[in-house]
């Protein structure tokens, strides 16, 4: 009787899936690092490849130093936070350029601005230069994981115009124009 006891134990115990630990402040930081990570790692919302450096926002705002410094692990170019670059506007191609205040160079900016979690699943709303996109992370194997994308938004000629007047540089990242009616996600 005790071995049959011991084997429904140890077969509960292996069905245990992991959960996400922490406060809902850390768990949401575990969130924004795997969305960054993926976002520096594989640039799909980038249009830019000659970037030297990338710019994370948080909510429009400058992300801690310690996720910043997670990232960094993740990433081969530098990182700054959203307070440190600028936008150079060119009215004839209306395209604007992401550009570091202190060095000059230029970079892309991406910003994680929504996070709806729902046990080990999470909806993610991230934005970079020119789109915004809704991602799922699923929680796997003790970490956040990318598992699907889909552009939402696009910035686009005379609505981006208006929008870069009087700019600041997180707002950048909410000029957006609804993205065609037929996105269609993807798998990743």
């Amino acid at each position: 009787m005790r071995y049959i006891a011991a084997c429904f134990t140890l077969l509960a115990a292996c069905a245990t899936v992991l959960q996400p630990l922490g406060s809902s402040t850390e768990i949401a930081d575990d969130i924004r690092e795997a969305m960054f990570a993926y976002l520096v790692a594989d640039n799909p919302l980038g249009s830019r490849s000659d970037a030297q450096l990338y710019f994370l926002c948080v909510q429009r705002g400058d992300p801690s130093q310690s996720l910043l410094d997670n990232v960094a692990k993740h990433s081969a170019l530098p990182l700054k936070p959203c307070s440190a670059f600028r936008v150079e506007f060119d009215p004839k191609s209306l395209a604007g350029r992401i550009i570091d205040q202190q060095s000059g160079k230029h970079g892309l900016a991406f910003s994680v601005d929504e996070i709806k979690r729902e046990g080990r699943t999470a909806h993610v709303i991230a934005s970079g230069e020119f789109s915004r996109s809704e991602f799922t992370l699923r929680f796997r194997g003790g970490q956040w994981h990318v598992v699907s994308a889909r552009v939402i938004a696009v910035a686009s000629g005379r609505g981006l115009t208006r929008c870069w007047n009087g700019l600041r540089p997180a707002d950048l990242l909410v000029c957006f124009a609804p993205a065609a009616r037929r996105a269609e996600a993807v798998q990743l």
